[in-house]
């Protein structure tokens, strides 16, 4: 078991191509992989060899790349994988490898395949499936992107109208105290916001704010995507009491004009379903055979459903 160098990039691309998926975009070009992954001169991936052959691996996202004064040692799991055929404890080993380096009180995993549903579990994971929502524009009349029955829309009155502020490199630190972050594990920061999205390679993201009494009360990022002549928008981090979420929806209406977009859809986990239901998010998996796509790179028109799995050392629910 080895950290990966910058040597073994083309031996990786390959097999990311091979064994983990066709034509992903690691294992087409390197941008974004050095952007989440690369620390210093090394990355942080283990990689199990037998006789310089790549036969297993597994990432991890490591939140003080983004901002070394975080609290905490947080990270997110990724690629964990084995090629088949293997010793069954290569990818237990490649799992300790990364415990045992990067010591987290924190472990989170996003889109966990139902292989390995049963070893998170042994190894101390809860393994949750992710809520689908998504607010629809009552503009457009053709979805293109999703596929959706406007007659089982049935928007209701905003219960309260929030406005927002779009937050950027220098008045994020004027609006949003360090305390704000405190309320959710894991934990992040101003400065992790600014280096994980406003300065990322490739996407375009936006950070706004929702104010009650000119005070920030729940920050949401959102990254645009377009296909063709349609756009969508992802909400892809929210940060605030869950009680805030429904703050949203003002500024999800505005920016579905503005970007004359068919919805803005969410992947979550820990918000209670009873909170969207404030709002005019619609649950995606509610049997109403709408299509909200998640796979864009490439297209694919048809609905994931998603697992995450985290645990933790640190002391709260939230």
């Amino acid at each position: 078991i080895v950290r990966f160098k910058n040597l073994d990039f083309v031996q990786f691309q390959k097999y990311i191509h091979k064994h983990w998926k066709k034509n992903h975009i690691f294992s087409k070009e390197k941008k974004i992989f050095n952007f989440q992954y690369k620390d210093g001169r090394l990355y942080n991936f283990f990689l199990a060899l037998i006789k310089k052959r790549l036969i297993g691996m597994q990432g991890f996202i490591d939140y003080k790349i983004y901002d070394k004064n975080l609290k905490h040692n947080q990270i997110f799991l990724a690629f964990w994988s084995v090629i088949d055929n293997s010793n069954i404890g290569i990818g237990l080993k490649l799992h300790k490898e990364i415990i045992n380096f990067s010591k987290p009180l924190f472990i989170g995993v996003v889109e966990v395949s139902n292989a390995t549903h049963k070893a998170h579990k042994w190894l101390g994971f809860k393994v949750k499936k992710m809520h689908h929502h998504a607010l629809f524009s009552k503009q457009i009349l053709n979805f293109k992107i999703a596929k959706v029955d406007k007659k089982k829309l049935n928007f209701k009155k905003l219960k309260r109208k929030t406005s927002f502020i779009r937050l950027d490199k220098k008045n994020i630190f004027q609006f949003v105290e360090d305390s704000f972050y405190n309320i959710q594990i894991p934990t992040k920061s101003s400065e992790f916001l600014i280096k994980r999205y406003l300065k990322h390679p490739v996407y375009d993201y936006r950070i706004y704010g929702t104010l009650y009494r000119e005070k920030i009360i729940a920050i949401f990022v959102i990254r645009p995507v377009f296909l063709d002549n349609s756009c969508v928008l992802r909400l892809v981090d929210f940060i605030g009491d869950n009680n805030n979420f429904d703050s949203i929806e003002n500024l999800g209406n505005v920016l579905l004009d503005e970007f004359k977009a068919e919805y803005l859809d969410i992947y979550s986990y820990g918000i209670p379903k009873k909170i969207f239901k404030k709002t005019n998010f619609v649950d995606c998996q509610n049997k109403l055979n709408f299509i909200v796509p998640n796979r864009f790179e490439p297209f694919l028109k048809k609905n994931f459903d998603i697992y995450c799995a985290y645990k933790t050392n640190l002391k709260k629910n939230n």
